[in-house]
């Protein structure tokens, strides 16, 4: 048998950290099939989140309440061709929803300018931070 996840303490260490990610985002974020990151830049956030075999057109980006939800939805259960016969169905119609609460108030970011894009199974959702919290410099001419 193999073990994912190597032994007991480095199964006990990766717990502890989606533990304290939950505890973070108030919400069982990292539970699911569905992994996705979370980085900081200076001036932005960027959630990357794994989405194989969707359509952008089947997914939902959406800022509601203070919230950031993320869905999507797939429905493989129709056939256009009336003659298939499955002899194994491994790919079913299947959904997902993720989403992280008051990321005005937790993260800071401008709700306006959050944007998204898709491609190669990647969903990239870059959430601007508000400027007045970005990091500024300031040149002062040395006369």
């Amino acid at each position: 048998m193999v073990n994912r996840f190597g032994n007991n303490t480095s199964r006990r260490v990766l717990g502890d950290v989606f533990t304290e990610m939950n505890k973070v985002f108030d919400t069982n974020l990292t539970e699911g099939i569905l992994p996705l990151d979370i980085i900081e830049y200076g001036d932005s956030f960027k959630i990357e989140v794994a989405v194989p075999g969707f359509r952008k057109e089947e997914m939902v980006v959406k800022v509601d309440d203070g919230s950031l939800v993320i869905k999507a939805e797939k429905d493989t259960n129709t056939t256009e061709d009336t003659e298939a016969k499955y002899l194994y169905r491994g790919i079913t119609s299947f959904n997902f929803s993720r989403q992280l609460p008051n990321i005005e108030e937790k993260f800071k970011v401008d709700c306006e300018a959050i944007t998204s894009a898709y491609e190669n199974g990647i969903l990239t959702i870059t959430m601007p931070k508000k400027a007045e919290l970005q990091p500024k410099t300031v040149d002062i001419e040395v006369r």
